[in-house]
């Protein structure tokens, strides 16, 4: 990669380095492969891109470890819940935010039947990740449940930390030693 600076603009701007480049009494002319002249400021003068500071560096490093830990704490938060039903079998179910955000009216009936008790089951049914309608008995409802409050998943407060620790951190190495 070819790098020029505009002396006027202070515009930089870089070709291939198939792109052939002519100095002429400190003025340069610019050339496609095929020989066409190109357009570009006269007044473009050969240029090195400064390295990045230590703190465009940190920064760089703090912004990519941010998204990683929001990654990692979605997946934690929304990884399904395993439940055998007493008809044997096993599927997994939405759980955690899945299941909050995008089940809030499955997740509301599954609280009313719970209070309710197992005369308020008529459905018979519970889908499960892959959308599948398992049969499901009001014991299984209670397992379910059970089940999705056992799971030991990240808590909005560990992200919240995480990302401080991050901000704080004063060196890469250390930004990118702050994981779950």
């Amino acid at each position: 990669m070819q790098t020029f600076q505009d002396s006027v603009t202070q515009k930089v701007y870089q070709f291939n380095d198939d792109v052939i480049v002519a100095e002429k009494s400190g003025s340069y002319s610019f050339k496609s492969p095929f020989g066409a002249t190109l357009k570009v400021p006269a007044t473009l003068q050969p240029y090195t891109i400064p390295a990045p500071t230590n703190a465009e560096l940190l920064r760089a490093a703090q912004v990519t470890q941010i998204a990683s830990l929001q990654t990692a704490y979605k997946a934690a938060v929304n990884a399904p819940v395993s439940y055998k039903n007493a008809a044997g079998v096993t599927s997994t179910y939405p759980a955690g935010d899945t299941m909050q955000i995008n089940c809030k009216t499955a997740l509301q009936n599954l609280e009313e039947c719970l209070d309710a008790g197992s005369s308020a089951w008529t459905l018979g049914v519970w889908l499960d990740t892959n959308n599948v309608a398992q049969t499901t008995t009001y014991a299984d409802l209670q397992g379910l449940a059970a089940a999705m409050s056992a799971v030991d998943t990240l808590d909005w407060t560990d992200l919240v930390t995480k990302i401080a620790e991050v901000q704080a951190a004063t060196t890469v190495t250390e930004v990118e030693a702050i994981t779950f």
